[in-house]
């Protein structure tokens, strides 16, 4: 009992470090043209080192998969950022293959030598994608239970954002469709009727 209330209050006195970085664009969508650019670290907490890395999102048999990808390479991939200190690193794109590339960077957090405590290191994911102007999505949807079922037949990922129903209502990000994927999505104490949602931008209803 004595031993467990001195472990309790040793990891009470042990400083909690968190993180205070904000990381950007958080989403964005690039022309085939576009072939560098710019992510940026801004760091309000204590002085901090960065990996970058890259992973490209494919299709395969409707499920959409994720794998490392050489296509944006920065310079340089991991990154030391002091306090108070926003840092831009460069990055350059390959030539773009097909209607549409979408690709996942993530910059997570290193683990600072010599540190103690208890470390949240925290890995921000970003959505970047890669677009043919002309390119759309293609959008079919079904109620699976609780679960509303969308299907993407067109050339563009779609980002969903905000879906209702009748009465009730969802703000924010629902997730990512990609062409030739189909994702289903919790969507409780919603109507099983025609849903309407932001697809890129434009409110459309999806059926």
């Amino acid at each position: 009992m004595i031993k467990s209330i001195v472990l309790a209050v040793s990891l009470a006195l042990v400083p909690l470090v968190a993180s205070a970085a904000s990381v950007g664009p958080v989403f964005k969508v690039n022309t085939a043209g576009e072939k560098s650019g710019v992510l940026t670290i801004s760091n309000d907490g204590p002085d901090r080192s960065y990996q970058i890395t890259v992973d490209e999102l494919t299709v395969e048999g409707g499920v959409s998969r994720r794998g490392p990808s050489e296509k944006i390479r920065f310079a340089p991939s991991i990154v030391t950022v002091k306090k108070g200190a926003t840092q831009s690193i460069r990055y350059i794109k390959s030539d773009q293959v097909g209607r549409e590339e979408f690709f996942r960077v993530s910059v997570a957090e290193l683990p600072t030598p010599g540190e103690v405590g208890l470390i949240k290191l925290v890995k921000q994911d970003l959505a970047w994608i890669w677009r043919s102007p002309s390119a759309k999505a293609t959008l079919t949807g079904r109620w699976i239970g609780d679960r509303f079922e969308v299907t993407n037949t067109g050339d563009a990922s779609a980002r969903l954002v905000s879906p209702s129903s009748g009465s009730a209502t969802r703000s924010g990000l629902l997730g990512y469709v990609l062409p030739g994927e189909t994702r289903s999505f919790a969507l409780p104490d919603f109507p099983h009727g025609v849903v309407s949602v932001e697809v890129n931008g434009q409110r459309q209803d999806i059926k």
